[in-house]
């Protein structure tokens, strides 16, 4: 189980029609672009964003349980 302190997540690359999609599983992040090596970079920075956005609401004493749903959501069936 992923919390702010510890955890992994799966992350994929791959070309879909004439798109690059990159996606971060267990966030449900979806990056599109022309070039695999942008969307790598695009997607390291948007999970970045992200775990410093449950960082940030487990400072603000949001629910443990709001935190973990948030970290460790269901992969979408179409990945």
């Amino acid at each position: 189980m992923n919390t702010t302190k510890f955890g992994s997540y799966r992350w994929m690359i791959f070309k879909d029609a004439d798109q690059w999609v990159g996606v971060a599983l267990e966030f449900n992040i979806v990056v599109t672009g022309d070039d695999p090596r942008v969307v790598e970079v695009e997607l390291r920075e948007a999970v970045l964003g992200y775990l410093e956005s449950a960082k940030k609401m487990e400072k603000l004493r949001v629910r443990d349980t709001q935190v973990n749903a948030v970290l460790n959501q269901s992969t979408e069936d179409e990945y």
